[in-house]
């Protein structure tokens, strides 16, 4: 279903034509041209402390007893404001109340690293200019009752050290159409060390957080707990892949203008512990720059990678990595300096973006395959590249075949798989190990034999495989089966190339003494 919802999503991309673009609504100036959804949009932050890390402290933080590291979670979601309520002004995002002195430190932290930046760098020092921006009018109201029922949840990870909230109006558009967003600030290990450093420490501690930020709304009243979805910008568009990575239940990636597609962050990705290509399954949506140069220079090597999802890589017209963010909609606004383009131009690459991820989550999280036609033809600037995903279980879908219908219906199916996909190393060896293990662990000895024999089927001259079958069969207390086994195992030990010569000596005299302890000696 996943995959045939996608595809139509290609479809309507690849086939986008002209439309008439909506006036600008003026109580939303930051949107432009975008269309809200059916609900309202809530905003609220609240503040978490994670006890399992540790934050350098402050020396009045020491006085207070407290080093756990704080976490700032921002969500927008879909709400039901008072009639006489009015949208909080944009300095909502920016300068926020704490609960607490604690909390109140670290927005003042975030607050001094980000805001002054952010009016001498992207507003050139005007203050005035600046001031504007302060006192615009967002879509969000601040604190709202909630909207009744349940949404799916969408975890955004911000772009290289962007403490702040940089992409407010795509979170408050998809919150209009029925999503909850929740995103954390990028921070750096420590107090004393609050840029985040581009390393698999850092994007760990980042991952980390924003994983707590998701655990806590899916926990929430308002959250379908098995619709999940997570994009990123930029340096996040790496954190959300590496999330996904370890999170089976994420069920869409989108990124925006992620640098998993820049060549000098490849390796940082592919090197990364936490990715694994088989692990990721959902679907991705990679928004990247159609500008000539960025395009010519971008790095293909970890889309390709992921061929166990369905990847879809759309260029955007002429946009560059501003574009998608807030930035476009600040200098559309306030007429600020672009380089290589119209501020106009960047307005509507931004709404493309906008409209493409829109319509992306809509398929994936809720199967909306009618909305991709209206949603998406007003965007004639993306250019999509669709790349399938194999078509073949995982090792998890694999076990599960063997615990609910038998080892040899799963064997069947791995051998149809493997005609469909000839060549290709369909089933990695030491996952369907572990998840053998772990039906051992849990009583369940039978199913355990049945994963080995399929390990077997899909590694035949492995000699660890054939060493766990053995396991597996003395749990199931099938003694002549492991003695077979054992002998199988010797018979294949000096053709598993994978073995060094003290490994396949060290298996040779585990595996005779296990015979003798068996009563056969060989």
């Amino acid at each position: 279903m996943k995959s045939l919802l996608l595809t139509t999503l290609c479809s309507a991309l690849l086939l986008a034509g002209d439309l008439t673009a909506q006036s600008s609504n003026p109580r939303r100036p930051l949107w432009g041209d975008l269309a809200p959804g059916p609900y309202a949009v809530g905003f609220k932050v609240t503040y978490r402390l994670d006890r399992s890390r540790t934050w350098d402290p402050t020396p009045d933080s020491i006085a207070e007893g407290e080093s756990a590291r704080p976490i700032r979670v921002s969500v927008w979601y879909p709400a039901r404001p008072a009639r006489a309520a009015r949208p909080m002004p944009y300095r909502g995002y920016l300068m926020l109340t704490a609960p607490n002195r604690n909390f109140g430190r670290l927005n003042a932290m975030i607050e001094r690293a980000d805001v002054t930046p952010m009016r001498d760098v992207i507003f050139l020092g005007s203050d005035s200019l600046f001031q504007k921006l302060l006192a615009s009018p967002t879509a969000a109201f601040a604190n709202a009752p909630a909207a009744a029922g349940r949404f799916p949840v969408i975890g955004y990870s911000a772009g290289y050290n962007n403490r702040s909230h940089d992409n407010s109006v795509l979170a408050e558009y998809l919150a209009s159409y029925g999503f909850i967003v929740v995103t954390v600030p990028q921070l750096g290990t420590a107090a004393t060390r609050l840029t985040l450093r581009i390393n698999p420490v850092d994007l760990e501690t980042q991952t980390r957080d924003l994983e707590l930020a998701i655990g806590e709304v899916l926990a929430g009243p308002n959250a379908e707990p098995r619709k999940l979805g997570i994009m990123g910008y930029s340096m996040g568009g790496v954190v959300a892949l590496l999330l996904a990575a370890r999170n089976p239940n994420v069920d869409a990636i989108v990124g925006l203008d992620p640098s998993i597609r820049a060549p000098r962050f490849v390796e940082l990705v592919t090197r990364a512990p936490q990715f694994e290509p088989r692990n990721i399954r959902a679907p991705l949506l990679s928004l990247q720059s159609g500008n000539a140069s960025e395009a010519s220079a971008q790095d293909t090597t970890v889309v390709h990678e992921l061929r166990f999802a369905d990847r879809y890589v759309a260029l955007v017209g002429n946009a560059a990595h501003g574009d998608f963010s807030d930035f476009a909609a600040y200098a559309d606004l306030f007429g600020l300096d672009v380089q290589g383009r119209t501020a106009a131009e960047a307005r509507q690459a931004h709404a493309a973006v906008s409209r493409a991820a829109l319509a992306f989550f809509q398929a994936a999280l809720r199967g909306d395959s009618a909305a991709f036609s209206t949603a998406l033809r007003s965007s004639p600037l993306l250019r999509m590249q669709f790349r399938p995903r194999l078509d073949a279980p995982s090792e998890r879908d694999f076990a599960n075949m063997v615990i609910r219908h038998g080892y040899e219906r799963a064997r069947a199916e791995f051998q149809v798989s493997q005609t469909r996909n000839p060549g290709l190393d369909l089933i990695d060896q030491p996952t369907l190990n572990r998840l053998g293990y772990g039906l051992l662990e849990q009583g369940n000895a039978p199913a355990a034999v049945g994963v080995f024999r399929l390990n077997i089927d899909a590694h035949p001259k492995s000699a660890d495989a054939y060493d766990s079958l053995v396991d597996g069969l003395l749990g199931a207390r099938d003694t002549t089966g492991a003695v077979a086994a054992c002998q199988q195992l010797l018979a294949v030990l000096d053709a598993d190339s994978t073995l060094a010569a003290e490994a396949r000596e060290e298996y040779r005299r585990n595996t005779q003494a296990r015979l003798q302890q068996l009563g056969r000696v060989q």
